[in-house]
């Protein structure tokens, strides 16, 4: 249940953040930053600490 909620966390974001900062319209940077690093960050930290508590 909670690895499902945080896969549709993470598609909102990304989502979210596209329809804000519109990349297609040369945003792209900012739509990395406020869509794709947080993201990216977030399951970095759960990999690293699921490995750690097995």
């Amino acid at each position: 249940m909670k690895m499902r909620l945080a896969v549709v966390l993470s598609a909102a974001d990304i989502i979210i953040s596209a329809l804000w900062t519109k990349p297609w319209q040369g945003q792209i940077s900012m739509f990395i930053v406020s869509g794709i690093l947080p993201v990216v960050l977030g399951w970095s930290l759960v990999w690293i600490f699921s490995a750690r508590e097995k």
